[in-house]
């Protein structure tokens, strides 16, 4: 089942695209001009550290979400058979 999960995912990220809201625009426009300042200031050796930083989060993140997305999915399975095969 995991592994069905898995796939379901990876063709969920592909089908549907992800919309953002203006808050969200807002915030990532915030954090990129934050983020492009910080970096500025950093010399290389700094940089390649927060780069190694960066990618751990997202890989963490990204991980974090296809977890939630599997859970949810089995909640949602869950109800489903409660809501329609109730005795």
């Amino acid at each position: 089942m995991r592994k069905e999960l898995e796939e379901l995912w990876e063709n969920y990220l592909v089908e549907v695209p992800m919309e953002r809201t203006e808050e969200e625009k807002r915030y990532i426009s915030e954090y990129s001009k934050i983020s492009a300042l910080f970096r500025s200031k950093l010399n290389e050796e700094q940089k390649k550290y927060l780069e190694e930083y960066d990618n751990a989060v997202c890989t963490t993140n990204g991980i974090s979400e296809k977890y939630a997305f599997a859970k949810g999915v089995r909640f949602a399975f869950r109800l489903f058979v409660e809501a329609f095969c109730d005795d």
